[in-house]
């Protein structure tokens, strides 16, 4: 999960605090975020060349976390891409 930048740019990440279910993607809850939404993603897409959910790929699966699972919800581009690659 992602919990900001370094001074040098990096994303800070840190383990989330559980597994993402299938429940969770169907709910808007797993905390996927995406470049479209997430200004922090898209500086990742740009500054890092993290894949961005517009690619469509499994690459943009590993992308750090918004939230942490069940945490919220958030109804995001990104699950879409999910729901593509099960």
């Amino acid at each position: 999960m992602r919990e900001g930048f370094a001074a040098d740019g990096s994303p800070r990440l840190r383990a989330p605090w559980r597994e993402i279910t299938t429940r969770m993607l169907l709910l808007h809850t797993a905390g996927l975020g995406d470049d479209i939404a997430n200004a922090d993603d898209a500086r990742l897409a740009r500054e890092r060349g993290q894949p961005t959910v517009t690619s469509g790929t499994r690459a943009s699966l590993m992308a750090p976390l918004l939230f942490d699972p069940a945490s919220i919800e958030g109804y995001l581009a990104f699950e879409t891409t999910v729901y593509r690659s099960l």
